[in-house]
């Protein structure tokens, strides 16, 4: 699958290219660790979610009243796998990253109240 065919053409180049090259690096290493040796790979296992709407996107910053960083939205929306289910976990550094909108609770006690206050 060609990532870029789903790109925004609105999307600056540099996220564009930025796109392609985790998207490249992230098959490369599927590739390579085969028997899940790099730390996390066996969590994640280098999966790749389909892609999460806008409008998902937009429903959760409204619920939590925060505004996510663009680099992530874009992660979430273009460095996909169309065919894909979703898990929980996928790939990112480290053990990965979780599936979006899930174990928002994981970290802190009522998320939603939580992420309401202003600092």
């Amino acid at each position: 699958m060609n990532i870029i065919d789903y790109l925004k053409p609105s999307m600056p180049e540099y996220l564009q290219e930025q796109i392609k090259r985790i998207q490249q690096k992230i098959i490369q290493v599927r590739k390579l660790d085969s028997k899940r040796e790099i730390f996390g790979a066996n969590k994640h296992n280098y999966h790749l979610n389909p892609p999460v709407s806008s409008k998902r996107i937009r429903c959760f910053e409204e619920r939590y009243q925060i505004k996510l960083p663009e680099v992530y939205c874009v992660f979430m929306q273009q460095v996909i796998n169309i065919f894909a289910r979703v898990k929980e976990d996928i790939a990112g550094p480290d053990y990965g990253l979780y599936a979006f909108g899930t174990r928002v609770d994981e970290f802190v006690e009522d998320a939603e109240n939580y992420l309401k206050k202003t600092l």
